[in-house]
Order: C-alpha cells, then structure tokens, then sequence
C-alpha cells in the first residue's frame, strides 16, 4: 500500500487527515505534519522523513503539501532529490485529491495515483453554475 503524508503550515494538515478519517475510517500508512512558527526547515525535514521511515512500506509514498514554493513543498523536494525512495511530490492539497489517493492505495502503483489524483485535483474545483448564478 502507498504511504501518503500530508505537510501543512499550522494544523491544516492534521485537519485534512481527520476529515479523511471521518469519510474513510481509520487509516494507516498515513501521516499529517505541521509546519510550526518555532520549526526551522531542518526540523521539519527531520520529521518527514521519521514518517517516512514508519510508513513506506516499499510501495512508495506520497506527499502532499500545502503551497507551491513555500517551505512544506521545499523540504518535500529536497527530500525528494536526496532520497532514494519512491517519493511523489502534489503542492495545493485538499480534501478531494487526498480522500481519493486513500481510496485506491491499495489497488494501484505510486505512478497512477500520482497521475490520477492530479486530475482529482483540476476536476474538484467547482463553482455555481452559470445556469443559475445570479447577474
């Protein structure tokens, strides 16, 4: 099964993981990791990678983050760089593209969640219809 760790400034991220266990149940192989006023960059890569040492299994894991550039992503792509592990990256989390990527963990490869959560992601982003938005 692929691990997946959610990495958000503040509680974002343990927020994210908690709805998903409302939908879903309890889930394993799964981490949420604050990113903290008082945290350096090293801190926090420190504790990526103490999850991922508990939850890559072999599967590889994905790890999404809260913002593009800012330092969640920036420490996930360092890791990424560095790690011989089977890492993805996704910056610009939600609900959608995480309860999905639970969803087929089992079933499919690092690559096709990957792939498949990304169009996840384009796909959630809805608004009124333009049928009966108001003028």
């Amino acid at each position: 099964m692929v691990g997946i760790i959610i990495i958000s400034h503040g509680r974002f991220a343990s927020g994210l993981l908690d709805a998903v266990s409302m939908i879903t149940g309890e889930q394993k192989q799964i981490q949420a990791i604050a990113f903290n006023e008082s945290q350096s960059p090293e801190d926090l890569k420190k504790n990526v990678e103490d999850s991922l040492s508990l939850i890559d299994m072999g599967e590889g894991v994905l790890i999404f983050t809260d913002l593009f550039g800012a330092t969640p992503f920036n420490v996930a792509m360092r890791i990424y760089m560095e790690s011989n592990r089977k890492i993805e990256v996704i910056a610009g989390v939600n609900l959608p593209i995480v309860l999905e990527a639970v969803l087929c963990r089992e079933k499919e490869d690092l690559g096709s969640i990957y792939k498949y959560v990304l169009d996840v992601g384009v796909d959630s982003i809805k608004t009124i219809p333009k049928e009966i938005r108001k003028k």
